[in-house]
């Protein structure tokens, strides 16, 4: 099955609703279509968005948490790879971090062992709280 059919497959389960209906945050609800079956795009506003309280240095460290407990994000100023452990995980992962990119990633701790030197320089990596 070619791409297209399959996105045009997909396309036909989107329903056009002259008055498009509410949905709960984080709710699920089906694919919109205006009159003409254009899929419907509905972009949160600024406002629903909860706002970042602290952005702090990452000091990166083996054997201890981030000192302000987990992220919300992280952003680095320098690309490379940086070896963390998120949340509610106990194994770490490494993963490619783009310069100047923000990750909306829950961190509990950032490694040095595995974390690109240039992204062990003090005000390279910054957890946002």
């Amino acid at each position: 099955m070619a791409i297209g059919d399959t996105i045009f497959q997909w396309m036909g389960f989107t329903r056009y609703n002259a008055t498009p209906p509410t949905t709960a945050t984080q709710g699920v609800q089906e694919l919109q279509s205006d009159e003409h079956g254009n899929l419907k795009v509905t972009v949160a506003d600024a406002g629903s968005l909860s706002a970042l309280s602290s952005c702090k240095q990452i000091t990166v460290a083996d054997g201890t948490d981030l000192v302000g407990g987990v992220t919300s994000g992280i952003r680095t100023n320098t690309s490379g790879l940086v070896k963390m452990t998120f949340e509610d995980d106990a194994t770490p992962v490494t993963l490619y971090l783009l310069q100047g990119k923000t990750y909306a990633y829950r961190v509990k701790r950032v490694w040095s062992t595995g974390t690109d030197a240039g992204l062990q320089t003090a005000g390279v990596l910054h957890a946002l709280y």
